[in-house]
């Protein structure tokens, strides 16, 4: 029973520290779109890109960028 216990801490610890990881990577990648956006002036991209999530995705692609 604790060693049931052990793996269901450990693996709800697992999905929390992905979790925490993926925002991040997230956080980064649209960090470094918006840059780009920024200094190629696509201010009304940036701002369909916050909203937009598909129009987002083709902007990663338009611009080598990965999740």
């Amino acid at each position: 029973r604790g060693a049931e216990w052990g793996r269901e801490a450990g693996l709800a610890e697992g999905e929390k520290k992905g979790l925490e990881e993926g925002k991040k990577a997230g956080e980064e990648l649209f960090g470094e779109l918006t840059n780009l956006l920024l200094k190629a002036s696509r201010i009304e991209d940036l701002q369909r890109a916050t909203e937009d999530r598909e129009y987002r995705q083709k902007l990663y692609q338009e611009y080598g960028l990965k999740k």
